[in-house]
């Protein structure tokens, strides 16, 4: 039976990611942890920018907050 929404091609670029609301004295923060399944490397954050460049880092594929397709080949 195939995966259904899987590709067909196996990559090893899994990660683990926990986002959480800590909202002290009425500020609340969003915090987060990726974990990279295949390697040690792990990462904590408060901004979308250090999460993007460690999944870039990581992956080895440039990571796109707009949604729309990164040109690897610059």
């Amino acid at each position: 039976m195939a995966n259904q929404g899987m590709s067909d091609t196996q990559d090893n670029r899994s990660f683990v990611a926990r986002f959480w609301l800590e909202s002290p004295d009425d500020n609340a923060v969003w915090r987060g942890h990726l974990r990279h399944v295949q390697g040690d490397e792990e990462c904590y954050f408060q901004s979308l920018s250090v999460m993007k460049e460690f999944l870039g880092r990581i992956s080895g594929v440039p990571f796109s907050m707009s949604g729309e397709v990164v040109d690897r080949e610059n």
